[in-house]
């Protein structure tokens, strides 16, 4: 996607690049948009909803199954969502799983992540990779020093 499109997307969720707004975003979280999204995921997997109204702009689910997990998050400024590899004390660990790998180094051992992301891609989503996330937007986040990345304007502005 170009940044463009990227931009237009977070000046119609926030109102202004200038003095950006939240109250729309809010609104949509109280409402649990991803809820149908969640019945999708395998019996097998745990999911629990930690996404914080006071940082996030999206749902965050921590999702673990048999040997791993993710940390699941989607936006709610535009059909986005990026997942990051849960390391084994349960926190993530800043390492991006989207795009999966589905061959060679590190593909061994990550169908469950490979699994996630196309229940994802299948409900309308775009995943977005650690090169996409650190792109950087012109929008101005009172408590964000400058620039403020792709990842703080579609995920989490604190």
């Amino acid at each position: 996607m170009t940044a463009t499109a990227y931009v237009e997307f977070v000046r119609r969720a926030y109102g202004s690049l200038e003095r950006p707004t939240y109250h729309a975003i809010l609104k949509l979280l109280e409402r649990d948009p991803y809820r149908s999204l969640r019945s999708e995921f395998p019996p097998s997997w745990s999911v629990e909803d930690v996404t914080d109204e006071n940082d996030d702009v999206g749902s965050v689910w921590r999702i673990t199954w048999g040997g791993g997990g993710t940390l699941l998050r989607l936006s709610m400024i535009g059909p986005y969502a990026t997942a990051f590899r849960l390391h084994s004390a349960g926190y993530a660990t800043g390492e991006c799983v989207f795009p999966p790998a589905t061959e060679g180094e590190g593909a061994a051992g990550r169908e469950e992540e490979r699994r996630l992301a196309d229940i994802v891609r299948g409900a309308g989503f775009a995943l977005l990779s650690r090169a996409e996330l650190d792109r950087t937007v012109p929008l101005r986040l009172a408590n964000a020093d400058e620039p403020v990345t792709l990842y703080e304007a579609l995920f989490s502005y604190a």
